[in-house]
């Protein structure tokens, strides 16, 4: 992380249909960091599941890169849906 690049936002968004919890991180610099759990245990998921995990996220940006024209009619998580994240 270089020191302009600053965390702006962390959520945990619970997706039912896919029985997970994702854990994201947004930066200034538009950057996005990601983890996730299978299962619905969130305590478990805050525990353990609630740091970024490096090679998750760079996946997410090459299937950004891979998908542009997809996602732009999707939402970030609804996107993540489509790639399995």
């Amino acid at each position: 992380m270089s020191d302009e690049e600053r965390l702006m936002s962390v959520s945990h968004v619970w997706k039912p249909d896919s029985d997970r919890w994702i854990y994201i991180e947004t930066y200034n610099t538009g950057m996005t960091g990601l983890s996730y759990m299978q299962g619905d245990e969130y305590e478990l998921f805050k525990e353990q599941y609630c740091e970024v995990d490096k090679g998750l996220s760079n996946f997410y940006v090459d299937m950004i890169q891979e998908l542009d024209m997809i996602r732009e009619n999707l939402t970030e998580v609804e996107f993540l849906s489509l790639i399995h994240i």
